[in-house]
């Protein structure tokens, strides 16, 4: 292979032939291609004995990749046909991608059953498979209709020795499994970050109302509080309540967010005392040249 693709992603890979047909020749040189590229496969061979074929229905949905085979003698397997359905169904929810191979048949003996391809498929006689003849033709046509490697046009000719055939498919294996990667790690890392609590898919529009930003020196950071009972603190010293959310009661700002200025004001102006009176008349503190400066000097008495 002349390009060199970075080492793929480990997506499984499920492999759909005829095995009587392929196993033991062009499926065999295939699996060692896939080997070297160390690409994560899987053929039926790699099943457990004893093991119930449906679960090859599994391995399917545990794959990114599906590989279709199509081969003269294909349609003579009603299970390889029940694995195209099977295939079909993932590819049509989005969650696998296919890649067809027509291997010593053409494009169009595979779209319209013809020559020995769709004469096969029509020895399926029995009451059960004819049950299953309408979405296995779906499934064909649906297939094939994807863009894939042909190893033959429509001719019969081949312009590739089966090596080259065979190094091309993986290197669009490959092409695909970097396709997937990175919608599959994003995906990962935000569920990553979901379980911790650190990212929220929805924001109610209560929260978004409470995000507020007050106004001051831009090189320090101006005093926020997020949450679902929010509040500015310098909008609750003026008395306004547009900052806060509906039903929300104020929450006293800690000292430690205050600046030495915020402070002292607030050890003069507590909001959560009465405010002081002499005789029965309020206390004003400051006189006009210095109102707002917190100085505690000039305090004056209203009588």
């Amino acid at each position: 292979m002349d390009r060199k693709v970075p080492p793929p992603p480990q997506h499984q890979v499920f492999v759909n032939f005829r095995g009587d047909e392929l196993r033991k020749n062009f499926i065999s040189h295939l699996v060692e291609a896939l080997q070297r590229n160390e690409i994560n496969f899987f053929t039926d061979k790699q099943e457990k004995k004893g093991e119930d074929l449906s679960n090859l229905f599994k391995r399917i949905e545990e794959s990114k990749i599906a590989l279709a085979v199509f081969s003269k003698r294909y349609t003579e397997s009603g299970w390889c046909l029940d694995e195209l359905v099977k295939i079909k169904e993932r590819a049509d929810l989005g969650k696998l991608k296919v890649l067809p191979i027509f291997f010593n048949v053409t494009t169009e003996n595979v779209k319209y059953l013809t020559e020995e391809f769709g004469s096969n498929l029509e020895r399926h006689q029995s009451p059960h498979e004819q049950n299953k003849i309408g979405k296995w033709k779906e499934a064909l046509a649906c297939i094939s209709y994807k863009l894939g490697c042909p190893f033959i046009d429509n001719n019969g000719f081949s312009s590739s020795t089966e090596r080259e055939f065979i190094d091309s498919i993986v290197m669009n294996v490959l092409e695909m499994l970097q396709d997937i990667s990175p919608a599959q790690t994003s995906k990962s890392v935000t569920n990553k970050h979901v379980e911790r609590g650190e990212v929220s898919s929805k924001t109610t529009k209560s929260s978004k109302k409470a995000l507020t930003v007050t106004k001051g020196n831009p090189a320090s950071p101006a005093n926020e509080y997020v949450g679902s009972n929010v509040f500015s603190v310098r909008s609750a010293r003026r008395g306004d309540s547009t900052s806060m959310t509906k039903n929300s009661k104020p929450l006293e700002p800690s000292k430690k967010d205050l600046s030495a200025g915020e402070l002292r004001l607030s050890h003069v102006l507590d909001f959560s005392e009465t405010r002081p009176t002499y005789n029965g008349y309020p206390i004003r503190f400051g006189n006009p040249e210095s109102v707002g400066r917190g100085d505690p000097s000039s305090v004056t008495k209203k009588f």
